[in-house]
């Protein structure tokens, strides 16, 4: 759910119309596009796969709860 509610929050998906297909849909194209922009080093400093996508997702949920704005988030991102 938070990774859903993060997606919406970056414009990936829309509440009022997005349907199953539509999350795994954006769910996967953000995912190829971390894996191509991320160097190599990158995503291996950071053990990148698609589990761990999802956990940064639900984290940026629960940061914007608490309060971090989503500026804040993506520069430290």
């Amino acid at each position: 759910m938070g990774a859903n509610d993060t997606m919406e929050m970056l414009g990936l998906t829309t509440k009022q119309r997005a349907n199953k297909s539509d999350v795994s849909n954006a769910f996967i194209s953000l995912d190829l596009v971390l894996r191509q922009e991320l160097m190599e080093e990158e995503k291996g400093a950071m053990n990148y796969n698609v589990i761990m996508l999802e956990h940064a997702l639900c984290k940026i949920k629960r940061l914007t709860v608490r309060g971090v704005s989503m500026k804040d988030i993506l520069q430290e991102i």
